[in-house]
């Protein structure tokens, strides 16, 4: 069982990413949204799933978002997100592309999900009291400009961190020393 679960991992690609959500406007799915809407939920991200494709099967789980916010990004105004996550090789490199091969991504849409109200006005329907429970990767972004703006394999472990620590290079100027001091210190035997 422990091969199984080691073999699985090793063959899971973790990531990092930076993406822009949304921008105030009407989508190609004639929603429209506001900036005060976004600006409301950009908070309610933080711990939401990341997906592909709006899916709702386990498999197609890939991470999870750390933080958002509205405001000033790369690609303007918008809601933007940060989020983590392992995914398979292939999805992975179809989001990253392979540079060195002259391949570009493939796939940068992304798209929100949630539940929220429609209220008719001048012939759009204007998005409010959305909730949001997921991001997608998606080759088919209702907001044209909403993409990932940042991809990257993230290159650390716990066993990098522990060295560091054994080493004496990771102190109390690194943000998680107090956990990770914790995490590997071993129990005293109280007699």
């Amino acid at each position: 069982m422990k091969t199984t679960v080691k073999k699985i991992m090793e063959s899971l690609v973790p990531w990092k990413a930076k993406a822009l959500l949304a921008k105030p406007g009407v989508s190609l799915n004639n929603r429209n949204w506001t900036k005060e809407e976004l600006q409301r939920i950009a908070p309610k991200y933080a711990g939401r799933l990341v997906m592909t494709d709006h899916g709702e099967l386990c498999g197609q789980l890939v991470g999870v978002n750390t933080t958002a916010y509205y405001g000033q990004g790369s690609m303007g105004e918008g809601l933007y997100a940060e989020a983590i996550g392992l995914m398979e090789p292939e999805l992975f490199e179809k989001i990253k592309g392979l540079p060195g091969k002259g391949i570009p991504p493939l796939l940068k849409g992304v798209s929100m999900g949630g539940q929220g109200d429609l209220e008719r006005k001048g012939g759009v329907d204007t998005v409010t009291n959305f909730e949001p429970l997921e991001w997608s990767f998606t080759p088919f972004p209702g907001i044209p400009d909403a993409q990932v703006l940042q991809f990257a394999e993230i290159k650390e472990s716990l066993q990098q961190r522990q060295r560091m620590i054994e080493s004496g290079s990771y102190g109390p100027g690194h943000v998680f020393a107090r956990v990770d001091l914790d995490l590997f210190k071993k129990p005293s035997r109280k007699r």
